[in-house]
Formats: C-alpha cells, sequence, structure tokens
C-alpha cells in the first residue's frame, strides 16, 4: 500500500498549520468531501473499512488429487496429497484445463507432505463486459471494477515426455490458450520448506 497511496501521504504530511515548521505532528483538516479528506479519516482510523467476498468467489470446500513433485524422479512413485477448491474443480471446461493436462494422478496412494507446496496455475478468465463503475472506499474515487474469475490449480510432473516443469507449464499454458482469448494463466512453482 505504500506505492499505491504514496501521493495522499505526502499531501497529509503537507498538511501543516503555517508557521508551525517541522515540529508540530498535528495535521489541519484536509478540505472536507475531498479524496484526501477520505484518506486522512481512513488514516487516522476513524473510518473503519470492509470487504464483503462475493459468494461465488469464495473457495468453499476442498478437493483432493494426487500429484508427483518435480523434485521426484520420473519413475518414482511417491505420489503427495494437495488439495484445491472445489470452486476451481468444478471450472476445468471454463479454464481450458482437465485433470490429465495438470497431471493429477488416479493410481496409487498419495501421502501428506508437511511443508510442501505444490507447483500452481492460477487461470483468469476476463470478463467481456465493461467493467461497474465502483466507488473506492478509502478515498471515494470512483474506478471500473472488472468482474473477472480467476481459479488456482496445483500440478506436477507427467509422465514420459512431461516430467519437467518447463514442459508442463508449456502444455498448460497451450491448453489455456487454445479457444479462449479472453484468458490467461500465471505459474508459481513448488516449494519444500
Amino acid at each position: 500500500m505504500a506505492k499505491r497511496f504514496k501521493s495522499l501521504n505526502a499531501a497529509l504530511k503537507y498538511l501543516r498549520a503555517p508557521g508551525a515548521g517541522g515540529t508540530t505532528t498535528t495535521p489541519v483538516n484536509a478540505p472536507a468531501g475531498s479524496q484526501l479528506a477520505e484518506y486522512q479519516e481512513y488514516k487516522s482510523g476513524k473510518k473503519v473499512i470492509t470487504y464483503t467476498r462475493d459468494a461465488a468467489s469464495k473457495p468453499g470446500q476442498l478437493d483432493e488429487v494426487k500429484i508427483l513433485p518435480f523434485a521426484e524422479a520420473a519413475t518414482s512413485t511417491d505420489f503427495l496429497l494437495v488439495s484445491f477448491s472445489k470452486r476451481a474443480s468444478g471450472q476445468f471446461s471454463a479454464t481450458g484445463l482437465t485433470a490429465l493436462k495438470l497431471n493429477h494422478r488416479t493410481t496409487g496412494d498419495g501421502a501428506n507432505a508437511i511443508g510442501f507446496t505444490p507447483a500452481r496455475a492460477t487461470v483468469t478468465i476476463a470478463a467481456t463486459t465493461a467493467g461497474t463503475s465502483t466507488p473506492s472506499k478509502i478515498t471515494g474515487r470512483t474506478y471500473q471494477k472488472k468482474n473477472n474469475n480467476s481459479y488456482t490449480f496445483p500440478f506436477g510432473q507427467g509422465e514420459s515426455t512431461l516430467v519437467s516443469y518447463k514442459a508442463v507449464k508449456a502444455d498448460i499454458l497451450s491448453a489455456v490458450a487454445t479457444g479462449g482469448t479472453n484468458r490467461s494463466v500465471s505459474f508459481r512453482t513448488e516449494v519444500y520448506r
């Protein structure tokens, strides 16, 4: 938030009584009804802001799938259980992905691994309509709120040629790009802690 409100923070810093120098910390109130006044109330704690999340964007319950981490040998059967939201699991067709493309395994046993975070692909489906005009709760300034949807999927190494992170990533990217011009994907690598 430091960069986001940099100009407003600077303006608040300059709101001092004339001749007070740099010794006073009591600011003059910003002009009533201005964006600066709204931000000043927020900064001072007089204005409490809460955000209500859409029911459609809540992850809800979780599904578990088995994957083979990229750190394992391609011939390994040491699958790990990882979870992802049922909301995402219901959107395979909208994102262009399948459990097969993400290398979710159906055979063998899976173990829980403490400290392991799987590689993840986050698919964003951009709204095809213009955003809705929404006022900021912090400054009151209106902005165009986009109605995009994002879904995050865990993935692991596949079989035969899809054993490297780079190859699986390219395969997922190709699947997301095919058939949907309003879709994009970002990736996060797996992490062992």
